[in-house]
């Protein structure tokens, strides 16, 4: 009777940990705060914990659908579901290339001067997944 909310639930705070961390590196490396990006690179796994909490937690919502939604067939035939699956995997690749751009160029070198390509991928970041989030909620109410 509860496991579905619970569930939900659980696909939320999965996507506060994600989300909410990447917002946090993204606008850092946009320029906002002055505090260094050197200790933002070990929040990567608090963003690994939360996509794997959230892809666990949303497959289980997939399967279990309530019926008012005629089960996981309405999701998956769905063009908005689509849209957030591809705005979802589109997300996790900007986010490596994030990871492996702050990596590669020495996040500790980048904190008075980070390259545009850096800033670019941060602001797509913010863009796909509060994307993601907007048409997540829309599959609720749109086919």
């Amino acid at each position: 009777l509860m496991a579905y909310p619970i569930m939900l639930t659980i696909h939320a705070i999965g996507m506060a940990l994600l989300v909410g961390t990447l917002t946090v590196i993204a606008l850092r490396v946009l320029g906002v705060g002055r505090y260094s990006l050197v200790p933002l690179q070990e929040f990567f796994l608090v963003v690994r914990v939360g996509f794997i909490v959230s892809l666990l937690s949303g497959s289980i919502l997939f399967l279990t659908a309530p019926s008012a939604f005629a089960g996981a067939t309405h999701f998956f035939f769905s063009p908005t579901f689509r849209i957030k699956i591809l705005m979802i995997v589109l997300g996790i690749v900007t986010a490596l290339l994030l990871k492996g751009r702050l990596t590669r160029d020495g996040i500790d070198r980048l904190d008075g001067d980070v390259p545009p390509g850096v800033k670019a991928l941060a602001g797509l970041s913010l863009v796909l997944w509060f994307g993601a989030i907007m048409v997540g909620r829309l599959t609720a109410y749109l086919p």
